[in-house]
């Protein structure tokens, strides 16, 4: 099974393309991992993951979603593999999403995900 999931903030409006005879939406969601490590102290991991959205679901992420907006994506991972100009090759992993859901604005402290933890 090839389904990944995220709840994240956007990290910029949702780029729009016309491709075809649709539409394809590009965007970046953050994401963060907060724990505490052996000597108790607090630490926090960050992950961007790059989106792409194609069909009707990209058009309502050009009209509803907005940067720093909170969102729930779901669908399959991408891996694309581009050969570099030094002959190594690059590997670029994105979200194909079929699924999204609104969960709040960019008001951080509204969300309990972004609320400061013991």
């Amino acid at each position: 099974m090839n389904e990944l999931k995220l709840i994240g903030r956007v990290g910029k409006d949702p780029e729009i393309r016309t491709i075809g005879n649709g539409t394809m939406a590009k965007l970046s969601t953050v994401t963060n991992y907060r724990y505490k490590n052996r000597n108790g102290e607090k630490m926090e991991e960050t992950e961007w993951t790059d989106c792409v959205v194609f069909g009707p679901l990209a058009e309502v992420f050009s009209k509803y979603v907005h940067k720093g907006d909170l969102i729930y994506v779901s669908g399959r991972k991408k891996t694309n593999i581009v050969d570099g100009n030094d002959g190594s090759k690059k590997y670029y992993v994105s979200l194909i999403v079929d699924n999204m859901e609104m969960l709040g604005s960019p008001n951080r402290d509204s969300h309990p995900l972004y609320r400061d933890w013991e």
